[in-house]
């Protein structure tokens, strides 16, 4: 159960996502990835979150972090390069 999961920071180290990871994190407003996935999440990922939240990136990642800003459940969302 994530339901009280407020933020998550993914380290260099993690590299992929699996199905509904996040899925029904419903007080999930914050998510920091410290670099690109080698596989892209699926749309079940991000199922059920919060309508608005955060994703933070490094501005070196920033063109795989734009095909997550075509996905659904995010499109409320901010996405903000560090």
């Amino acid at each position: 159960d994530c339901s009280s999961l407020t933020s998550i920071t993914l380290g260099k180290s993690v590299t992929s996502i699996g199905d509904y990871a996040f899925s029904y994190c419903t007080s999930l407003t914050n998510i920091t990835f410290h670099n690109s996935l080698a596989t892209s999440p699926t749309f079940a990922t991000f199922y059920g979150l919060p309508k608005n939240g955060t994703i933070y990136y490094p501005q070196s990642e920033s063109f795989w972090f734009q095909s997550l800003k075509n996905d659904s459940h995010l499109k409320n969302w901010t996405f903000i390069e560090f």
